[in-house]
This record gives structure tokens, sequence and C-alpha cells, in this order.
């Protein structure tokens, strides 16, 4: 697992937008779990924010 910048607890809010917007268009174009998978592996290293921004995904694919 990736750790996160001990300057940061959190990832900046433009990051965590940007692969919000990356793994929405891949959803579309394929199908939810390549946005899923987006947001798994560029957010593990904070799973709270992970869990909330695919559950704000499923919610936008439903």
């Amino acid at each position: 697992m990736k750790k996160p910048n001990p300057k940061y607890n959190e990832p900046p809010v433009y990051h965590v937008n940007h692969v919000y917007e990356s793994a929405l268009y891949a959803a579309k174009a394929t199908d939810i779990e390549s946005g899923i998978h987006i947001l798994e592996q560029s957010l593990e290293a904070w799973p709270d924010i992970r869990d909330r921004e695919i559950e704000k995904l499923r919610k936008e694919m439903s």
C-alpha cells in the first residue's frame, strides 16, 4: 500500500476530483468496475475517501 505524504492527512481536493472524474468517464465508457478500479488504485492510501468516492460513483451510475 502506498503511504500518504506525511505533510498531508488527506489528498488535495483537486486530486480527488480529478480521480473521480476519470473514474466516472471510464465507468460511462465501459462499465462501473473500471471506474471502481481507478478509485481503488488512486486512493488506496486514504480508505475513507476511497470508499466515499466509490459510493458516490455507484449512486451516479445507478
